[in-house]
């Protein structure tokens, strides 16, 4: 019975050019799913292209996990042991890193810059870690430009500064805690080794890299205070810090979100706002086949009552108008999602579209997953289904008697 269904429910598509206001609808049907469904993908697409490329940035240097110690020194080579061992598919690499404040003085021009987060780093173990030595403005000879007493500041920082790489700077620093509240400050000889580029600008103002060894040189009470890892890319960072917190239960743990949970759960809402909104501007245009199935029947009432004496059932006829629909909208759904992965496609490929310095990405970026494509497709199947049950429930109302006595006017 399926297969009887499904063929006159085909055959009343591909044949109503005959009919010409039902060819006519179906025809604007098909135009107004496949628009609404090219729209509901491609700006969630935008959308959450801009989520990743936002992200992106803003984990910047930040590594996936970090973790600190309560107390300020951690034993970061007994944790990384013990990580390496029973973390062993999760973590991928670690590396160990100091904090303390610095301020910066320009030898040729007697200018200072704001003060600095000066992190200590291992830079083999840097690497492996974060995307610092990607954001080098100069890609050569990246291990030597922090090697020594070699530093890397931020492009913002060196332009204040008046300097470029390998300008000799002076390091202003405090060597040890303070027992009293007089300050007293001392300088090294330093240089600039190398300038990073990130596009956040607390990054590229306040933030100095040096190695681990002239680290403490500078300060010499300052232990290692964090360690950052790198997950796998195949799971999921906040699942993995929950772990490594039920492990070790006395030791701060967070994620590169935690740094910024406003404006990652921003983005996300903004995703899924924009979903929902557009996703019940599609329902207008299922209001279209919910017409088209209503004029359908309106005009087929003798065919309806015909069925209806050769004993075809009335839960069979309303499935011939809710395959109607159905195929409308499948026919329209894929359509429209093809060339929303075009667009996504163009749009990733060709920045034609260019955005302010005021957003974090300079171009309208755009990423069509799997699971966008899924939840398009099957709401888009909802919206077709609802619109095309409905009207099918009026089958039950026709009187076989009635209509063949007196027609179908």
């Amino acid at each position: 019975m399926i297969d009887i269904v499904i063929r006159l429910a085909f055959a009343q598509i591909t044949h109503g050019s005959g009919q010409k206001n039902i060819s006519f609808m179906v025809k604007l049907c098909f135009i107004a799913l496949t628009i609404s469904t090219f729209a509901l993908t491609l700006v969630v697409a935008v959308m959450n292209g801009f989520q990743k490329e936002t992200a992106k940035k803003l984990q910047g240097i930040h590594a996936d996990i970090i973790i600190k110690s309560p107390t300020g020194a951690l034993d970061y080579q007994r944790l990384a042991t013990v990580i390496e061992k029973e973390f062993a598919y999760e973590i991928i690499a670690s590396a160990p890193q100091a904090i303390s404040n610095i301020l910066l003085k320009s030898d040729n021009h007697e200018t200072f810059s704001p003060l600095c987060v000066c992190i200590g780093i291992e830079p083999v173990c840097e690497k492996k870690v974060s995307t610092l030595f990607s954001t080098l403005t100069n890609s050569s000879n990246q291990l030597e430009q922090i090697a020594g007493n070699n530093l890397l500041i931020g492009v913002t920082a060196a332009k204040l500064l008046h300097i470029l790489p390998k300008d000799p700077v002076t390091a202003l620093y405090i060597p040890e805690e303070p027992q009293k509240r007089k300050i007293t400050l001392e300088q090294t000889a330093a240089s600039v080794g190398g300038t990073f580029k990130t596009g956040i600008d607390e990054f590229d103002t306040a933030v100095v890299f040096c190695n681990l060894e002239f680290f403490k040189k500078l300060f010499r009470q300052s232990d290692v205070s964090q360690l950052t890892l790198k997950c796998n890319s195949e799971i999921d960072i906040e699942s993995c810090a929950r772990k490594l917190q039920a492990r070790f239960n006395s030791l701060e743990i967070y994620t590169w979100k935690d740094l910024y949970p406003a404006l990652v759960a921003a983005l996300s809402l903004e995703k899924y706002a924009a979903f929902i909104i557009l996703a019940l501007c599609s329902l207008i245009a299922a209001m279209n086949c919910m017409a088209l199935i209503f004029m359908y029947i309106t005009q087929k009432k003798m065919e309806i009552v015909i069925l209806k004496t050769m004993g075809m059932l009335d839960r069979d006829i309303s499935m011939v108008f809710m395959f109607i629909g159905l195929l409308i909208t499948i026919a329209a759904t894929t359509t429209g999602i093809t060339l929303a992965a075009a667009g996504s496609w163009l749009l990733k490929n060709y920045p034609i579209i260019k955005l302010p310095d005021a957003y974090y990405v300079d171009h309208i970026p755009a990423a069509l997953d799997i699971p966008i494509i899924l939840a398009v497709f099957c709401t888009m199947m909802l919206l077709g289904f609802v619109a095309s049950y409905i009207p099918s429930r009026r089958i039950h109302v026709f009187s076989v008697a009635y209509l063949l006595k007196f027609g179908a006017e």
